[in-house]
């Protein structure tokens, strides 16, 4: 299963990008979601191995879900791999300059089972698939807006 959602910024890329990356406007934008992320380690910048953890009741899947960063590519994009309950997932987050003042920011997420449980909760999610993908997009543009309306508070030093 995969779902792709795009939504535009109303930021520069360099302010998003740090908005995402060098402050800790995700979890920030977790918490405002209802959903405390645990991050295992006590950095503040997102770098290759940074992981998280955190319970989830989504749709049919409840559990702890374990998140980590396995691709960074300065001011392009950020690929988390996400595990819970016998199925991954591939979270692909993309930044692209719409106009110099606008970013793109595009989410393709790929679901996939793990273990010998993981097809039946794959399958059983498949039956919900307009949920998820209406899901998809909303938690795509409820990022969005969030760094539309935080990124001040997320200053880009020495530039």
């Amino acid at each position: 299963m995969k779902f792709v959602s795009k939504e535009i910024i109303d930021a520069p890329l360099d302010t998003v990008w740090h908005t995402l990356a060098k402050a800790p406007a995700l979890q920030d934008w977790a918490q405002s979601r209802n959903l405390t992320l645990t991050r295992n380690d006590d950095g503040t910048a997102l770098d290759i191995g940074t992981s998280w953890s955190a319970q989830v009741a989504f749709v049919i899947v409840k559990g702890t879900i374990k998140a980590e960063i396995t691709k960074l590519v300065p001011s392009k994009r950020i690929v988390l791999q996400v595990s819970i309950r016998g199925i991954d997932a591939t979270i692909r987050l993309a930044l692209k300059a719409d106009t110099a003042r606008k970013t793109q920011l595009r989410v393709a997420t790929t679901l996939k089972s793990s273990s010998i449980m993981g097809p039946v909760a794959l399958l059983a999610l498949s039956t919900q698939e307009a949920l998820i993908a209406n899901r998809h997009e909303t938690l795509t543009k409820n990022l969005a807006d969030y760094i539309s309306e935080n990124w001040p508070l997320y200053p880009v030093t020495g530039a």
